[in-house]
């Protein structure tokens, strides 16, 4: 017991020298390291974290989100600068596979790993004669598939409505999905691209467990990006504050595409580890995203001082619209969900957006924290303008063991919602894990059992049954 005692003093006095070492300058050639809330060293590298198991409080629930988020979004180009100002050359989580490509629309194995594949097989086409490292960008909805472009329902919830947002600049936000090689190597080793073996696995008693991360593993990690159009690329001032990349652009109105720049305005980090098998819960959004504050000047991306009422004349039979009919979206709606669906000949108008749970105080003063060393230390780089908006983790974690869904989430920390402003508009009193829980498996034909957990992913319901052609 006294040994026991003595390695863990041990442990946490090398620790804190560590971080009393932390490096200001990189003259040694080594990686820089800011120390962040109680024994946590939030490493400036790609190396992503496998797990944090001194996560004790939400100040360093906070720290390990910011590590992640650091790592993530370290550059894949050689020699490149952590956050260069008009980069649009991807990060490290733009290199992952996106849902589209994982979940292919016959059920059969997906692509390598590392083929760099941005686009479905069946939407091959839409990449032609366009740089490497170009996204694909179909969905103005963080749910909807490519078969409901012209149909669009629901940006996040509620559904069976309009839900698509709005930015102040007449563009709409455009979502995607992707997953990290731990969860893709589960996924293919497993062949749960193939929504029959999914069916078959867990009706024989079995659970999927998607990998955890610990020291010898990243885990499994889903991201969902929320992406705007710049429609002013000459604006370096404004834009050399974002994250920007090259996409392709299927229009949600006319199915038209079109090569554009984006700017990333919003970032969901889910994480699978060792020490929290009911996942971390991460959200970041552009600090220029919504008023925080009566201090905060503008302009933003979502709302709007000076707003006026637009008039939007909707043909007949337009998507779901199913009447011709003129609509208001209204300066007085604010986190309201538009009142028409996106279709050729009604497309996206400004909506106002507002901020209905502040930014968790913790996070806040760690946001801060980096932001200011980010600042000082990578000069100019666009990260410094991103915000932490909060980390969901558990204080009694456990692995669950039934296959069930909803599966049970205990005791989880802060005792708020968590919403991002960006991808959780309409319904921020909400949080990650009250939609996560209810996850399940592909849909199952009327004579099978439905109900099968996910282990809190959504990716797992986009797979097919071999055979049958989708457009998911």
């Amino acid at each position: 017991m006294k040994k026991n005692l003595i390695y863990k003093i041990a442990f946490i006095l090398m620790v804190s020298i560590a971080i009393l070492a932390s490096t200001d300058s990189d003259t040694s050639g080594e990686a820089k390291t800011c120390a962040c809330g109680t024994l946590i060293a939030i490493e400036f590298s790609d190396a992503i974290p496998g797990d944090n198991k001194l996560v004790t409080g939400q100040t360093q629930a906070d720290c390990f989100a910011w590590w992640e988020f650091i790592a993530l979004n370290w550059p894949t180009e050689a020699g490149a600068e952590f956050g260069a100002p008009g980069d649009t050359n991807p990060v490290q989580w733009e290199t992952y596979m996106t849902r589209e490509v994982l979940m292919t629309p016959d059920g059969s194995a997906p692509p390598a790993w590392g083929s760099n594949t941005k686009a479905p097989a069946h939407k091959s086409d839409l990449m032609e004669g366009h740089p490497e490292g170009t996204k694909l960008l179909m969905h103005s909805s963080k749910f909807n598939s490519d078969a409901q472009i012209l149909d669009e329902t629901g940006q996040a919830a509620p559904f069976n409505a309009p839900n698509w947002l709005g930015a102040q600049n007449g563009t709409n936000v455009w979502y995607e999905v992707l997953v990290n090689k731990d969860e893709y190597d589960y996924i293919v080793e497993n062949e749960f691209y193939n929504a029959e073996k999914q069916y078959d696995f867990v009706s024989a008693g079995n659970r999927i467990d998607l990998p955890s991360g610990d020291a010898s593993q990243t885990g499994a990690m889903e991201l969902k990006a929320a992406w705007l159009e710049v429609t002013d690329p000459d604006n370096t001032d404004k834009w050399n504050r974002y994250k920007l990349s090259k996409a392709v652009l299927v229009d949600p109105a006319t199915g038209d595409t079109k090569l554009s720049t984006v700017a990333l305005v919003g970032l969901h980090i889910i994480h699978k580890t060792e020490s929290q098998p009911t996942w971390f819960w991460a959200t970041f959004e552009h600090v220029d995203n919504v008023k925080e504050s009566e201090d905060d000047q503008g302009p933003w991306n979502f709302y709007n001082e000076n707003c006026q009422d637009q008039i939007v004349e909707v043909p007949a039979n337009c998507g779901q619209n199913k009447d011709a009919k003129a609509v208001t979206v209204s300066c007085d709606s604010i986190n309201v969900s538009p009142p028409y669906y996106l279709c050729q000949g009604a497309g996206p108008v400004p909506q106002q957006v507002s901020r209905v749970i502040p930014i968790d105080s913790d996070a806040q003063a760690v946001n801060d924290q980096l932001q200011a060393y980010i600042k000082a230390h990578f000069e100019g780089s666009v990260w410094q303008n991103y915000q932490l908006i909060n980390m969901i983790w558990s204080t009694t974690p456990y692995n669950n063991a039934s296959n069930k869904s909803p599966q049970q989430v205990r005791s989880m920390q802060p005792l708020i919602p968590m919403a991002n402003t960006t991808a959780e508009t309409y319904v921020q009193e909400l949080t990650c894990f009250n939609c996560h829980q209810g996850a399940s498996i592909a849909p199952v034909p009327q004579d099978k059992k439905p109900g099968f957990a996910s282990d809190f992913s959504f990716v797992f319901e986009f797979a097919n049954y071999p055979g049958k052609s989708s457009d998911k």
